[in-house]
């Protein structure tokens, strides 16, 4: 997939090159007096475009070669991955389209509106379709073959919005400062007549937009939608009546032991970065999907895939860990750089005892500290964050619970295996696992199958399982006692009771 995604946008940026430099090599002499006139060619959209459609598959063309060369982990090749995919939603197909439908519907209807006879021996034939024709089946190709996943709606049409009133205001100065209009249709128009044209060609570029996204989530699924869109959120269940909703990307610890006062200024600004959280100790977690994957109709071809991470807690970097918690703290308000320092102390200060004698542990982090599984938490949401932004193909979703991760994944099982490839040589010291089915798999204490083209769940439990129970005037917290009734209940919840699809 990646290397035909480079043969195409070679050959794609290669023509695009070729055209735009053979209309510049006409010669002024040649041109037609509205070319010769103020603004040059760069006043017709349809150059414009020819030079906006070069750009974006430059931009392909280099994310294709950043991405096999680092390996995606580039952050810039991050970065330009989203402009290229926003470049693609906002600006590539919906202006693209819009040259094509508008220039030939008003050739169709009167050549002499938009493209007089009289061009016709100035430039070639091949040329005029160069402008013209040729851009809706590279565009749609480019659809087909490569995935881009759409901005918010809101980022993207307000690109599209600024690149048409930019365009518009372009005009109105041409005919302001020269006295002449870009195109001899205007010239005809009054002026309810050049509104009704303005206003229709915004309505027409808009639609096109939306005709881009449903094209794009037909061909590649929910992974086309903005991420928040697409990682879907879920209820992890915890000692609290109430449950508490996380998304994939900053999902926390659901749980933190509240006894003790080591550090708690870092275990209360982890759990207010996202959420606050006041539960005591974590215990076995329920798991259900949303309700739109209650009723979301999965392909043939779809496969339940877990991926789990061998010995996170021992895997993560100092430096790395630090990097994520300040990337998530600088976001709350808090001042992140004391925190990152209180952190540093806990990871450089883990003493223990063996055969009377006193240990510093120099690298990884203590397992029993309190702020474990938050900061193991925080780094895994930035590495998948990371990885999955400039990952060319993505699931359909993604969860994860600490370093347990469920994929619903809609591609060939190839791409399944290439995507867990690319996720393991993503960074140095994490690995990880990766078990899937056309049919059923266990994930957590859930087990979700695929029946009749939608999910359902029931309960897991593991074969070497013995349900043991506490008396109940034994010397244990009354909080764990109650356990025994609430965590059971949550799982009839979450399993007996689902949506009917």
């Amino acid at each position: 997939m990646a290397a035909l995604g480079i043969v195409l946008h070679v050959g794609f940026l290669a023509w695009n090159v070729f055209a735009v430099w053979q209309n510049l090599e006409v010669t002024s002499s040649q041109l037609s007096h509205g070319a010769n006139t103020y603004g040059g060619r760069w006043k017709y959209l349809t150059f414009l475009n020819q030079v906006l459609q070069t750009t974006f598959f430059g931009v392909c063309l280099l994310c294709d070669l950043l991405q096999l060369c680092l390996s995606n982990r580039n952050r810039f090749c991050s970065v330009l991955t989203r402009v290229k995919d926003c470049i693609f939603a906002a600006l590539a197909f919906p202006v693209g389209v819009f040259v094509f439908t508008s220039f030939w519907s008003i050739y169709a209807y009167d050549r002499e509106l938009v493209y007089p006879k009289e061009l016709d021996r100035i430039i070639p034939q091949w040329l005029n379709h160069a402008m013209h024709t040729f851009i809706l089946p590279l565009i749609l190709i480019e659809l087909v073959t490569c995935s881009h996943q759409y901005p918010s709606k809101k980022s993207g049409l307000a690109v599209l919005v600024g690149f048409g009133v930019a365009y518009l205001s372009w005009v109105y100065w041409v005919h302001y400062a020269a006295d002449i209009w870009v195109y001899p249709i205007l010239a005809k128009l009054d002026a309810v007549g050049m509104l009704i044209f303005f206003a229709s060609s915004f309505l027409i570029m808009l639609t096109l937009y939306f005709i881009g996204e449903w094209l794009t989530r037909l061909r590649w699924g929910d992974m086309a939608l903005p991420s928040r869109n697409v990682l879907h959120s879920r209820r992890l269940f915890n000692t609290k009546h109430s449950d508490t909703t996380f998304t994939a990307y900053r999902q926390l610890s659901p749980a933190t032991n509240d006894q003790g006062k080591d550090f708690g200024i870092v275990k209360t600004v982890f759990n207010d970065a996202e959420v606050p959280l006041q539960h005591p100790e974590p215990i076995a977690v329920g798991f259900v999907l949303t309700y739109d994957y209650w009723t979301l109709a999965m392909s043939e071809r779809t496969i339940l895939a877990t991926m789990d991470v061998e010995s996170l807690h021992s895997n993560i970097p100092h430096q790395d860990g630090l990097n994520a918690c300040k990337f998530f703290l600088e976001n709350t308000g808090t001042d992140a750089n004391s925190v990152v320092k209180l952190i540093k102390f806990i990871l450089t200060h883990n003493y223990f005892e063996f055969d009377k004698k006193i240990y510093l542990q120099e690298t990884d982090k203590a397992m029993g500290s309190k702020m474990a599984p938050q900061y193991a938490n925080l780094f895994m949401a930035k590495l998948e964050s990371d990885f999955l932004s400039s990952c060319p193909i993505r699931p359909l979703a993604y969860y994860r619970y600490i370093d347990d991760i469920l994929i619903i994944w809609t591609e060939l099982e190839p791409l399944l295996k290439m995507f867990h490839e690319q996720f393991n040589q993503f960074h140095p010291t994490i690995n990880l696992t990766l078990n899937y089915s056309c049919t059923g798999i266990n994930f957590l204490d859930a087990i979700i199958k695929l029946q009749n083209n939608k999910i359902e769940t029931s309960l897991y439990q593991k074969p070497i399982d013995r349900p043991t129970y506490l008396k109940w005037d034994s010397f244990h917290p009354k909080h764990m006692k109650k356990l025994y009734f609430l965590q059971p209940s949550h799982q009839i919840q979450s399993y007996l009771f689902q949506p009917n699809g």
